[in-house]
């Protein structure tokens, strides 16, 4: 992969200085991992609709989606978008709350620890935990790379 253009490094690293900036400036208003990952459980299912959505979005359309209206025009957008509102509406009224209650239950924070304490795995827990870096680390390469291509 080529190395990134002096303007995108320098973008990259303003929003992790900005990013490690704010999480040094409110660590203390997390006193837990159970306070940052999940605020104590206190958030309503609709926000996690709305998180959920926001975090989707950024991943999904701003890295798949710009090579998609690269590759055939801006329209193509349409599918990510709707898979957003329909997919993530349908994944919280289907799976949300019962998600949610199991999560409470067993105490578990994070899918990959949800997954691993329902079937008593911790090696289940690691190989999702590294699936989900593996693929963090693949997708944006291979959406840039089909971008700049144009095909």
């Amino acid at each position: 992969m080529p190395p990134l253009p002096l303007d995108t490094s320098s973008v990259v690293a303003a929003y992790l200085a900005a990013s490690l900036a704010i999480g040094v400036a409110v660590k203390d208003k997390a006193a837990s991992l159970k306070g940052f990952l999940v605020a104590h459980r206190s958030m309503r299912d609709w926000m996690l609709a709305f998180t959920f959505g926001a975090t989707y979005f950024s991943s999904v359309v701003m890295i798949v989606g710009s090579s998609w209206a690269y590759a055939w025009g801006p329209l193509s957008l349409v599918i990510p978008l709707a898979n957003i509102a329909i997919g993530a509406l349908l994944a919280f009224i289907v799976v949300g709350e019962r998600v949610n209650k199991l999560g409470r239950m067993l105490d578990a924070l994070t899918i990959p620890e949800l997954v691993a304490r329902l079937h008593g795995d911790k090696g289940l827990q690691r190989l999702l935990r590294y699936h989900g870096l593996y693929r963090a680390t693949t997708i944006p390469r291979y959406s840039g790379w089909r971008g700049s291509s144009g095909a």
